[in-house]
């Protein structure tokens, strides 16, 4: 949750993970629900027991309130995980 803030200011969140599996995890796609919303991810396979992180970018020109989805696709488990972000941007007080 980025709560409110500034259009224009940076909103970008970390999603820490680990591998608890004994192979190594391979994601093999992420997408959002819109462009608004800019994924990066580890293109190299996280050996078991290591952490890494998802970093998902929100684009603040957009003003309002949002809640995008972005959707992790790999080798684990469960294939696919569903990841939330929200919050509501409001014109800059500069």
């Amino acid at each position: 949750d980025f709560g409110t803030i500034e259009s224009g200011s940076d909103a970008a969140h970390y999603f820490v993970f680990s591998n608890t599996g004994t192979v190594p995890l391979v994601i093999l796609n992420v997408r959002s629900s819109c462009g608004c919303t800019v994924p990066s991810w580890p293109k190299a396979p996280v050996s078991a027991g290591m952490k890494d992180s998802l970093r998902v970018e929100y684009n603040t020109k957009i003003r309002g309130a949002f809640n995008k989805t972005i959707t992790v696709q790999s080798n684990a488990s469960s294939a696919m995980v569903d990841l939330r972000i929200k919050g509501n941007v409001i014109k800059a007080t500069k």
